[in-house]
């Protein structure tokens, strides 16, 4: 039986990079023309998925609120400004900067507008090409991580027993849809997941999942846990939603939409890898756990001392943001130690 803290975990990993920072202040952000990691509690970095090495560096990027890499960009929120600043993720070159709060809340890329906001400062959609604000809200009420399909922008507030549908074009309002119990009160960090162009999933009360379908104002429980989940929002990933409980626990629905545990019972981060027979999960006391096509745990191998985050890189490679080290491994070439029943 394989050891629970190894010595050395060099045999597994394919490249190293030490981030000179605790696990939970470190931010990673990858896509399919680079990764993005903030380092030494000041430094917005260019990584090569490759072998680790600097691409470019930028400093006075003091912990930053969001990062996240997409269409050849990246867009950062630092705490020491006031700005949503957007950068080329090849060269590192500065493209613009938007006027918001260091504290502003969401930051959600759809097509080619960015939302930014939802905390303390309205929701506002950002041109990704010039920085130009299209629209803003004029409500300062907390919201929860918005999604977009195909009939709009969908928006939720803590403790509301509803969830609103607004135009993404210009921001103004399309409708309401109830909801089977209220959105939990601390769920500002449970979010809205699209299952699809006109399907989501949402937090309703402690326990339950509702799916909403805004095309027909309609919303039902599709998930009914025996004990309550965490405050993060819904994965779906290979067909199936997945969701944490806050004691410890990962549950999936199938598509059969039958909810049932997955054999885990310790606190996981929020992403599920998807592999050729399965998928990987990540334990945030360093192991990487691996689930069969149904969901069960089959499989364990411990990769670090600590896990703060999972990005997928390919499709056998993830990046791992680990106890002050930034981690690239190839899941095939793991040493798996299969489960004991």
């Amino acid at each position: 039986m394989e050891p629970p803290y190894p010595t050395t975990y060099r045999d597994r990993v394919d490249w190293e990079r030490p981030l000179h920072q605790r696990t939970y202040t470190a931010w990673a952000a990858a896509g399919p023309d680079g990764l993005v990691v903030h380092e030494r509690r000041t430094r917005l970095v260019s990584v090569s998925s490759d072998d680790g090495s600097t691409r470019w560096d930028i400093p006075d990027v003091l912990y930053p609120r969001n990062v996240t890499v997409s269409d050849g960009r990246c867009l950062v929120q630092p705490q020491n400004h006031d700005e949503l600043r957007c950068l080329d993720v090849r060269t590192g070159e500065h493209l613009w900067s938007a006027n918001t709060h260091s504290s502003t809340g969401h930051l959600v890329v759809v097509g080619t507008t960015v939302l930014v906001g939802g905390q303390y400062t309205p929701l506002r959609a950002v041109d990704i090409a010039t920085g130009d604000i299209r629209w803003a809200r004029d409500d300062l009420t907390k919201i929860v991580r918005p999604a977009a399909g195909a009939s709009g922008l969908l928006i939720g507030k803590p403790n509301c027993p509803s969830v609103q549908l607004i135009d993404l074009g210009d921001g103004r309002d399309l409708g309401d849809v109830p909801l089977p119990c209220p959105i939990p009160q601390d769920g500002y960090f449970a979010g809205i997941t699209a299952l699809d162009a006109d399907r989501f999933a949402i937090r309703c009360g402690p326990r339950s999942v509702a799916e909403v379908v805004p095309s027909t104002g309609t919303a039902r429980v599709i998930v009914h846990a025996e004990r309550d989940l965490a405050d993060t929002p819904p994965v779906y990933v290979g067909g199936r939603l997945w969701l944490r409980e806050v004691s410890g626990g990962l549950l999936v629905r199938g598509p059969d939409g039958c909810t049932r545990g997955t054999g885990i019972r310790q606190d996981v981060v929020n992403e599920v890898i998807p592999v050729d027979d399965g998928f990987v999960v990540a334990g945030r006391h360093g192991s990487f756990i691996r689930l069969d096509a149904d969901g069960r745990w089959v499989g364990r191998v411990v990769v670090a001392q600590r896990i703060g985050g999972v990005r997928w890189l390919d499709a056998d490679r993830v990046v791992v943001v680990t106890k002050g080290s930034l981690r690239a491994i190839t899941l095939s070439t793991l040493p798996w130690v299969r489960r004991r029943r």
